[in-house]
């Protein structure tokens, strides 16, 4: 297992299954990269609310095998923009930045 430990932007989030969530995160180390949270929608996560979208935070990624996805396995907020300015950007970078 491989462990990663960098600062990212969170740039989508969507639901996954019953409690996970997927996020899409960009960060300067690997790029755009999506991540699994698990039972990250649990009232009682510690994770959920250092992920919400516009979130700059230090993330710990971890993944078993070159092709496997990344788990998100704790993640620190740094710095939080919620304006409608800044999600139009997110958006655009989502759109545009290749998965890395």
């Amino acid at each position: 297992m491989v462990e990663y430990l960098t600062e990212a932007i969170v740039l989508d989030k969507r639901p996954d299954k019953n409690l996970d969530v997927v996020l899409t995160i960009f960060s300067r180390d690997l790029g755009k990269v999506y991540g699994k949270a698990t039972s990250s929608r649990k009232i009682t996560s510690r994770l959920a609310s250092h992920l919400e979208p516009g979130t700059l935070a230090k993330v710990r990624l971890a993944r078993r095998g070159v092709g496997d996805n990344f788990r998100i396995i704790e993640a620190l907020t740094e710095a939080r923009r919620a304006d409608p300015e800044t999600a139009r950007f997110l958006m655009f970078l989502d759109k545009m930045a290749p998965i890395g």
